[in-house]
């Protein structure tokens, strides 16, 4: 699928909300796909090559089966990884880390386990150090990105992305 197609789906998701709401996409569904689409949309340092990507969720996963789907899609030429984490030593290894609720009282150590890893930290959770922050707003799913929070974990994302965040600071 073209990044224009890609970006059209994704811009229907974020402002045709109300509609998608109304056909009953479970809300944790719907946060997979953006997660997917943050990815395909994000750029990180140059990879090994054949190296996969990997989707990390850090603690009590609230996806369930949403997230499965997504393993071994194509991103950008390689191959989605989902993988659910216990504890922190494998956050270094992840491209997006998707918080769970249970674990945002620990950012700060979380912090401290990636260092300069250059990962993309999400949550449906507000908590500052945080890179993108997904929020239902009404019966619409935004997101708001922390720009200074993405800078320093390395991750560029595309202008494509920043243009649908609900804000950026």
């Amino acid at each position: 699928m073209s990044a224009w197609l890609r970006l059209i789906l994704f811009s229907t998701l974020l402002w045709g909300g109300d509609r998608v709401w109304a056909q009953a996409v479970p809300e944790y569904t719907m946060k997979a796909t953006y997660l997917y689409n943050f990815m395909v949309f994000a750029q990180w340092p140059a990879p090994e090559p054949g190296e996969p990507l990997n989707l990390c969720v850090l603690g009590s996963d609230p996806f369930g089966s949403a997230l499965d789907g997504l393993q071994g899609k194509p991103v950008n030429g390689r191959r989605l990884q989902v993988q659910r984490l216990r504890g922190y030593a494998g956050v270094r290894r992840c491209h997006l880390l998707f918080i769970a609720e249970g674990e945002i009282p620990n950012l700060s150590l979380i912090h401290s386990a990636l260092g300069e890893a250059p990962v993309l930290t999400v949550a449906d959770t507000p908590a500052p150090g945080l890179g993108i922050v997904l929020a239902v707003e009404g019966k619409r799913l935004v997101f708001d990105v922390s720009l200074s929070r993405v800078k320093r974990s390395g991750v560029e994302l595309s202008s494509k992305v920043l243009q649908l965040a609900r804000s950026t600071q």
